[in-house]
């Protein structure tokens, strides 16, 4: 699942929280334009990668790949 973290009414959190207690093994790419702001580290373990607005198609293809191997 795709989400951007910073939406009105619920944020990607939330929504990717949502998705994951019905789908538990849906991987979650978490979408930000606040990046540089963000530590991995203390994202919830629902969250599978995080990647900066806005991102490079190589990147999305990248990331996508990669996200596949999740599944």
């Amino acid at each position: 699942m795709i989400t951007d973290l910073g939406m009105p009414d619920m944020d990607g959190l939330q929504v990717a929280k949502e998705v994951v207690s019905l789908a538990p093994k849906t991987p979650v790419l978490l979408l930000t334009g606040w990046g540089v702001f963000l530590d991995s580290k203390n994202l919830p373990e629902y969250i599978t990668m995080v990647v900066s607005k806005p991102p490079t198609m190589e990147k999305i293809r990248s990331v996508l790949a990669e996200l596949s191997l999740c599944i």
